[in-house]
């Protein structure tokens, strides 16, 4: 069964939606550019050093698992859904 999930949700301040494979280049820019400000925080920042291909896949794995719903990651874009500020995952249990 799949769980009911939201592709995509807008309000006046923020978008959040689903990551796309398109969104590689504006990820790999804000994991670099925070990086040393995520790794004594998040573990699996330790070793992050993918490309921008493998980060291609990354996401193209995140959105598979997002359609089939057994996980729902999230970018949180600017109002028009373009420049990321943060993400977050949510997975079922």
């Amino acid at each position: 069964m799949i769980a009911e999930r939201a592709y995509r949700i807008e309000t006046p301040r923020l978008c959040i939606r689903c990551w796309n494979p398109a969104d590689a280049p504006d990820l790999r820019r804000a994991l670099d550019e925070s990086a040393e400000h995520l790794r004594p925080w998040m573990p699996w920042m330790k070793n992050e050093l993918f490309s921008l291909d493998e980060t291609v896949n990354r996401l193209r794995r995140i959105r598979e698992h997002f359609d089939l719903g057994q996980d729902f990651a999230y970018g949180i874009f600017d109002p028009g859904g373009h420049r990321c500020s943060a993400a977050r995952a949510c997975t079922r249990a």
